[in-house]
């Protein structure tokens, strides 16, 4: 079995040799993998400082003692979810449960005098009239496709003072065809740093056959808005339409 460690892993820098000091720029390093079967996509990238800083934060022409000084760090994670998946998991499932059943060689059923693998007169284990095989039965057949994808985002800043963090966010956004003719969507994330909630979007559509619906809104934040469209699919009569919207308040400062 193939197990990969890294999708890509790459460095860069510049030498200047028209300066007549701090020649080499700063090194870029980025690096990149997938795991759990490319559900979960890792990226990160890094600005190496090779030279010191003096008082005032100006680069002089000296290395530093450690080699480089990391100035900046950025590392984004990806993460996907759809109902498909778990789909496959139960039919792997089912699978494996199958093979188990038939996993017998046949040496346990010998045949009979003619030649046959008949059963005794007093097992009734197969008869329609005893039949004691468990059936799964659905009394709700109805499903629900969904998709979600988690995105994590953390940015790390040093300027040869001070460290700090300047973004921490997780951000979530999916899909849930909650019929086959009506669907939700979702855009949100939370901030970590600022303990607060980033820009939050709702989306609803109705498939009318020829016509369509959409309905657009952002509960809360600077940018409440909302917006209602109702139309003719087609662009011959894509004047037919009503739209409704509030846009966000307008900020002068």
């Amino acid at each position: 079995q193939k197990i990969t460690l890294l999708n890509n892993l790459n460095f860069s820098t510049s030498y200047d040799i028209t300066k007549d000091s701090i020649r080499w720029s700063d090194v870029t390093v980025s690096a990149g993998t997938r795991l759990f079967k490319d559900k979960l996509a890792l990226n990160t990238n890094m600005l190496l400082d090779p030279y010191q800083l003096d008082k005032k934060g100006e680069k002089i022409d000296k290395f530093n003692d450690k080699l480089f000084r990391i100035k900046t760090v950025g590392i984004t994670a990806n993460y996907s979810l759809s109902s498909e998946d778990f789909k496959k998991d139960k039919e792997s499932l089912k699978n494996n449960k199958n093979k188990r059943k038939n996993n017998g060689n046949g040496a346990q059923d010998t045949p009979d005098l003619f030649g046959r693998n008949n059963k005794n007169a007093n097992d009734f284990s197969n008869t329609p009239e005893n039949e004691t095989e468990v059936k799964e039965t659905l009394l709700y057949r109805h499903k629900i496709p969904w998709t979600l994808n988690l995105t994590y985002t953390l940015n790390y800043s040093n300027d040869g003072f001070t460290s700090d963090i300047t973004r921490n966010i997780l951000m979530f956004s999916g899909n849930v065809e909650l019929s086959p003719k009506w669907g939700v969507g979702f855009n949100s994330g939370y901030d970590i740093k600022n303990t607060g909630f980033s820009y939050t979007n709702l989306n609803f559509s109705r498939d009318l056959d020829s016509w369509r619906l959409n309905f657009g809104w952002t509960p809360f934040g600077q940018r409440t808005s909302y917006n209602f469209f109702i139309g003719v699919k087609s662009s011959v009569l894509s004047d037919l339409k009503w739209d409704k919207n509030k846009p966000p308040d307008r900020v002068l400062f």
